[in-house]
């Protein structure tokens, strides 16, 4: 049918209308099937992308992992000295480091810090007083935030770290409004959370492993009912709230680019790993499907060991392994598999990555921090014992585990030697019979034994004899020398655990001796903490002014903050 430039006023039959529509459907139906077409074309070549740039990341990673492989190996060790099980053969195994760490422990952070906060000098001070002000409400936010973030419980496991393995490091953020965040391994116990969860179980029920049909739909259906009541209150419960994590040592990655740890400010890039389950890397990473997980490394937490297997551990060569707390060996059928994610903050272009092990895509796209601060990186590192020329930093157990282990061994022979002086008797067997020497043999304490010698006329006393038992010497088995140097190199007095002798109360003279003594042994120690503290302060400002408004800050601080 032909048609003239200008539209006919006759109207079309209908034959002819349903053609038209029919044709105009074809169009449509393959317009949109080229633009799927198109569509899916282009997302494959984003993964493909994506692949090649994750697949260098990684790289990346696993080099500067190997390059640091020593120091996990040391971390294995030395944790075997803080906990006492370095060597379970010996006859007595004290733990003497361990007892060490917890009293410095308790010296080095009794309680969380005072934050103090003033304003920058001024010329002229004249109408500073809103200034005066914003320090005070600081001063209250960041230790409000601080308490709320349980500082002293990381920060008491961040001194632990510190004197057992070498380093202590934490990890802080703000978690408010701007999403997306770094990983945590701090509960938000929001809504947020909450919907994030549930997300992720319909998810897994695409996969359902077992569940009949009833089952599928009841669990959908619960599911579902959750959704859409905590949507209506998304809004009123959002937490925000400044998350403290503390991260083993050898769960943090610094980029090789440093030779020193100290400078760590200075890296390209720092990462870490948090281990999580299925669900938890389905609700925080709402790109990836059960597809994908398929292909994911798992991993499963290591159980702890029996004194059967710490001494099979003892006897052969300790590795890097042996410091991970996590491995692919499943021990328990029943026990949930994890996967390794990777979050490297990349100070040269601010972008945050992450990672996956077996995912061939980003997670999560890679994204700068919701609320930038001067020093970029949220890890807080803490060292008591560096030393010029290294890599890392020494720990306590490294830098005493000889006069652990000569402890052991004085306390051990020790009780050897007394063992072997109990005292005994002798007699000559040729002079009784098997029956007369058995009940010899078997007598209790103070009992009356009747016993009919070979040889009646025999002098009893030609048969018995006592069991010579060589002189034990004390003064050989001495230990206040070992105790008097593992004080001296760990900076904890003796007075601190004996209090001189027992039932003698110290003088006035002694407790203040002792006190400036301990004083001056830790303030290093506590140097090295008011440092890392002073930077946590200063990062958690500029990031409370960016996250916080001023409702919620006049909630923490008052009306007037």
């Amino acid at each position: 049918m032909a048609f003239d430039s200008e539209q006919s006023d006759e109207p079309e039959s209908p034959a002819t209308e349903g053609a038209a529509t029919s044709d105009a459907k074809d169009s449509e139906a393959t317009t949109d099937t080229k633009a799927a077409e198109k569509a899916e074309k282009r997302n494959k070549d984003d993964d493909a992308k994506e692949e090649v740039l994750v697949k260098k990341w990684f790289k990346t990673y696993d080099h500067a992992r190997k390059f640091d492989e020593p120091f996990r190996k040391q971390i294995a060790i030395d944790r075997r000295y803080a906990q006492g099980k370095s060597d379970p053969t010996w006859a007595v195994t004290t733990n003497v480091i361990g007892a060490l760490i917890d009293i410095l422990t308790s010296l080095v952070y009794a309680r969380d810090p005072d934050v103090s906060v003033r304003k920058s000098p001024q010329v002229d001070n004249v109408g500073t007083m809103p200034m005066e002000k914003l320090a005070r409400t600081l001063e209250i936010v960041i230790s409000r935030l601080w308490k709320d973030g349980k500082l002293k419980r990381k920060a008491k496991k961040n001194v632990r770290s510190i004197l057992s393995v070498a380093e202590g490091w934490l990890k802080c953020t703000m978690i408010a409004d701007k999403e997306p965040n770094s990983e945590l391994e701090t509960a938000l116990n929001d809504t947020r959370e909450t919907i994030a969860h549930l997300e992720a179980c319909e998810k897994l029920l695409e996969d359902p492993q077992g569940m009949d049909e009833d089952e599928i739909t009841a669990e959908k259906a619960e599911k579902k009912a959750l959704l859409e009541e905590l949507e209506d209150k998304v809004e009123m419960t959002i937490k925000r709230m400044f998350a403290i994590d503390f991260v083993r040592a050898e769960q943090i990655q610094v980029s090789t680019d440093v030779d020193s740890i100290e400078d760590y400010l200075d890296a390209n890039w720092i990462g870490n790993e948090i281990y999580i389950e299925k669900e938890d890397a389905l609700a925080r990473f709402p790109r990836l499907e059960l597809e994908d997980l398929k292909t994911a490394k798992q991993y499963y937490q290591s159980r702890p060991k029996d004194a059967a297997a710490i001494a099979d551990d003892s006897e052969r060569q300790l590795t890097a392994a042996d410091a991970e707390n996590y491995s692919t060996n499943n021990s328990d059928a029943e026990e949930s598999a994890l996967y390794r994610v990777i979050e490297i903050w990349d100070r040269r272009d601010k972008q945050i990555r992450t990672l996956m092990e077996g995912v061939k895509v980003w997670p999560k796209k890679p994204f700068a921090p919701p609320y930038p601060t001067s020093r970029y990186f949220p890890y807080f590192y803490t060292a008591f014992f560096e030393t010029d020329g290294a890599r890392h930093p020494q720990s306590l157990s490294w830098r005493l585990y000889k006069l652990q282990d000569e402890y052991s061994c004085t306390r051990s022979n020790f009780r050897l030697t007394r063992e072997r002086a109990i005292p005994a008797t002798m007699f000559n067997a040729t002079g009784l019979d098997d029956t007369e020497a058995k009940k010899l043999v078997e007598a209790k304490h103070q009992e009356l034994i009747p016993i009919r010698p070979s040889d009646p006329a025999t002098p009893l006393a030609n048969l018995f004899a006592a069991k010579p038992v060589s002189t034990v010497d004390p003064r050989l088995y001495d230990v206040q020398p070992i105790n008097s140097d593992m004080e001296r190199v760990s900076g904890v007095q003796e007075a601190l655990q004996s209090g001189g002798a027992p039932g003698t109360p110290p003088t006035a003279t002694e407790v203040s001796v002792q006190q400036s003594g301990t004083s001056a042994r830790t303030t290093s120690y506590r140097d090295n903490m008011d440092w890392m503290l002073t930077d946590l302060a200063q990062y958690t400002a500029e990031q409370a002014l960016q996250a916080l408004p001023t409702k919620a800050v006049q909630r923490m601080a008052g009306a007037t903050a």
